[in-house]
């Protein structure tokens, strides 16, 4: 099991939960319109390829591309930025924790439809 403080200053952490609020985004965007993959990549003026690289999670966006992105469903990217320890502090009260540790492989986290890497497996 990884300390809060591991969890905290990794930067696959941070990538995944970005790559998750983009994803989930995309989601609820798409269903939202009634959209398939297609018809969402026309609407948003993205290739279908690269549509499906965001909601597969096989994906590492430019800061540039995950502003785009978001302004095309009408979403602000907002960044935060906080002290490590604060972070750390937040994560004990909110009891997380990460068991295991392994980059190579994507999985879905039950029911809500959001790829998360098995770098963090999640207790």
């Amino acid at each position: 099991m990884f300390s809060n403080e591991e969890i905290a200053r990794n930067s696959g952490y941070w990538l995944d939960q970005i790559q998750n609020q983009i994803h989930y985004e995309l989601k609820c965007y798409m269903e939202m319109k009634g959209f398939n993959r297609t018809a969402l990549a026309d609407d948003l003026g993205f290739t279908k390829g690269y549509i499906s690289q965001v909601l597969n999670g096989n994906f590492n966006f430019s800061l540039h591309k995950l502003i785009d992105l978001s302004l095309a469903i009408n979403k602000v990217p907002k960044i935060e930025f906080v002290e490590v320890s604060d972070e750390i502090k937040r994560m004990e009260r909110n009891n997380c924790k990460i068991i295991d540790f392994n980059s190579t492989q994507k999985i879905s986290s039950n029911n809500t439809g959001i790829l998360m890497s098995q770098q963090f497996k999640y207790v």
